[in-house]
């Protein structure tokens, strides 16, 4: 198969990768308080900086705190940053993505507002002063897209297409049949991409006509690979010691699993977690919050996220 990169064939479920710890410390690294999380904040700032956001919430304004826990209040990170001030337009209401870009030391957002019909997606950067840059918004295709929030389940992590500091965005939704379709099967999924320089969107089916179910995946959590291997989180079965379990599919050539079991904290190394892993793209690592408690590490370098991805697609039979 042209193209196809070869990863290590596993016997068993792959172990998650080990945490990659290069961005601390910083505050709140330990990411004790429920319902929030904290990131490192920006490349080439301020040592020990975070910024820490509300997993439970919609429109909570986001933080950006020093090492000793003090509130940065420089700009509009001022007593927190609320999705107007992020858009830099009174209109939008909620959160909807997140990219931390290295290169750029820019902090990349996606927010909308809910009042329109279509909603309309915003598209803007902020730095570490905080001053944002709105840099375009446009109403999404149809009343199917746009229903969105940073925690939504069906839909994927922002990204930057190539890597960071270079190329458009992209986000996927799978709670669609096609590009622009209705909320129906064969729930094929789009891809929609953000122009980087005027905000402006386009769609694509996220797999092709040889993939249907009547039921749609999860978001993207990990990828997608060199491979096109996507993994999206579910939750545990019981408790936070309980195996993790999503989805795993491959958009090349429309295998897909449903329910795929990834592995525990305690004998795979995943992250432990009290409800739903939430994946974002951050500083050119991934990094893991959670819908409620985060009790682990959760920065994880891309390169051993994507091989960890292809191998669980080996193992479940789509790659």
């Amino acid at each position: 198969m042209a193209g196809l990169i070869r990863t290590t064939k596993s016997k068993g479920l792959p172990q998650f990768p080990q945490t990659d710890s290069s961005l601390e410390p910083y505050y709140g690294a330990q990411n004790t308080e429920n319902a929030y999380h904290y990131f490192p904040a920006f490349a080439g700032g301020t040592a020990g900086r975070s910024i820490r956001v509300h997993f439970q919430a919609t429109g909570t304004p986001i933080k950006q705190y020093n090492i000793d826990g003090t509130v940065v209040e420089t700009g509009i990170w001022d007593a927190g940053m609320n999705v107007q001030e992020a858009a830099g337009n009174a209109a939008p209401d909620r959160w909807a993505g997140f990219f931390m870009d290295e290169t750029d030391q820019m902090l990349y957002m996606l927010t909308t507002d809910t009042s329109t019909s279509p909603h309309t997606a915003y598209f803007s950067k902020v730095n570490e002063a905080g001053v944002a840059t709105a840099i375009g918004s446009q109403q999404f295709a149809n009343t199917v897209i746009g229903n969105f929030m940073h925690y939504n389940a069906s839909l994927g992590h922002l990204r930057r297409d190539g890597g960071d500091g270079s190329g458009n965005f992209s986000i996927d939704y799978m709670h669609i049949s096609s590009a622009t379709g209705s909320a129906a099967a064969p729930y094929r999924g789009t891809r929609i991409t953000i122009n980087a320089t005027n905000g402006s969107l386009s769609y694509a089916d996220l797999f092709p006509n040889t993939y249907g179910a009547h039921y749609s995946l999860a978001g993207t959590g990990v990828g997608p690979t060199a491979n096109n291997i996507i993994v999206g989180f579910y939750a545990q079965r019981t408790s936070s010691t309980d195996s993790q379990y999503g989805m795993v599919a491959n958009t090349s050539n429309g295998k897909a699993r449903y329910y795929a079991e990834f592995g525990s904290p305690i004998v795979h190394g995943l992250p432990m977690a009290s409800s739903t892993l939430y994946a974002h793209r951050w500083r050119g690592q991934y990094a893991f919050a959670s819908y409620a408690h985060l009790y682990s590490p959760s920065m994880y370098a891309e390169a051993d996220m994507h091989n960890w991805a292809d191998q669980l697609g080996e193992y479940y039979g789509v790659l």
